[in-house]
């Protein structure tokens, strides 16, 4: 007989990564610990070894388990649906505020980019990935190389924005305002 309690301890590669990402977000890569992990998850350090020679192992299987959840899957997603290039950018759009992404591992990502090499690597590379992403969707709706750009950049900061600026409203408003900024940026006036 399968012993699930025995199943359930053993994680993966991944499963460490998504859970040290999810961690990251609530309590900075600084206070990021192997034993407040282990604890957490409870299991053994033994666990965290087999899988990771060190932390900054398990730091840059972090980020790159954010590169993919945050930027490349979204994009499979959106490109599997298909569809014309205003329904990929509002695809797009919907996601990244849909709750998919999280803005907190996000903001401290960005935070620890400021001081550690590997993490602003990574941040450089994944903001141009996914500029590279909605270049040329806006350039298939008619606007010019520069126009593009600055449509994209426009969306971008918008879509990090949103998850760092607080304001106490309804969701259907945040809805409403999120959408009237959206078509500000993507459709000419």
């Amino acid at each position: 007989m399968v012993n699930m309690k025995n199943i359930k301890r053993r994680l993966g590669k991944e499963q460490w990564a998504a859970h040290g990402l999810k961690m990251l977000g609530q309590i900075g890569v600084g206070s990021l610990r192997i034993d407040d992990l282990c604890r957490h998850l409870k299991v053994t350090k033994g666990s965290f070894y087999w899988h990771f020679k060190s932390r900054t192992e398990f730091l840059n299987a972090v980020l790159e388990h954010w590169k993919q959840t945050a930027t490349f899957d979204i994009i499979d997603r959106i490109e599997a649906k298909g569809g014309l290039p205003q329904d990929k950018i509002l695809a797009l759009f919907d996601e990244s505020n849909s709750g998919v992404v999280d803005f907190s591992a996000e903001q401290a990502i960005r935070h620890w980019a400021k001081t550690k090499k590997q993490a602003a690597q990574a941040v450089l590379y994944i903001d141009d990935q996914r500029m590279k992403f909605l270049i040329p969707q806006f350039r298939a709706l008619g606007f010019s190389k520069s126009e593009a750009e600055t449509r994209t950049r426009l969306l971008y900061s918008l879509i990090i924005s949103e998850a760092i600026i607080y304001q106490k409203e309804k969701p259907a408003n945040r809805r409403r305002r999120q959408r009237q900024c959206f078509d500000a940026i993507v459709f000419p006036a």
